[in-house]
């Protein structure tokens, strides 16, 4: 309704194992934003288990996200952007790619101490 982009990125929440009560795992038919969030919550603390400066940092943490996602084109256009377009309405800056994105984390804190040690 603001004409922003959204969602901003997306993780995988389509056919996701997940634990159960009772101490297992079940799945393969678990999916939405139930079976998402927790990848990105998860993703956000291996960020900031090699960033110590990110914890907190919202707004940097998110920015990382989604500049190391991987671009997503959809066929589908929804509220006037194409989905071939990125970021795009649909998908966002793309898939959440945890290793770039811890690596690009990680690659902060080594430059704020190598800037620190000058």
């Amino acid at each position: 309704f603001d004409k922003s982009i959204g969602p901003n990125i997306v993780a995988p929440g389509v056919s996701i194992n997940s634990t159960i009560p009772g101490g297992g795992y079940q799945g393969g038919f678990w999916s939405g934003t139930s079976m998402a969030g927790p990848h990105v919550a998860g993703l956000a603390a291996l960020m900031w288990s090699v960033n110590k400066n990110l914890i907190g940092d919202i707004k940097t943490t998110i920015k990382i996200i989604q500049e190391t996602a991987k671009p997503l084109k959809v066929s589908q256009s929804c509220g006037g952007l194409e989905g071939s377009a990125i970021p795009n309405n649909t998908t966002g800056h793309g898939m959440i790619d945890a290793y770039a994105a811890v690596k690009k984390a990680k690659a902060m804190m080594v430059q704020k101490v190598t800037q620190a040690q000058e």
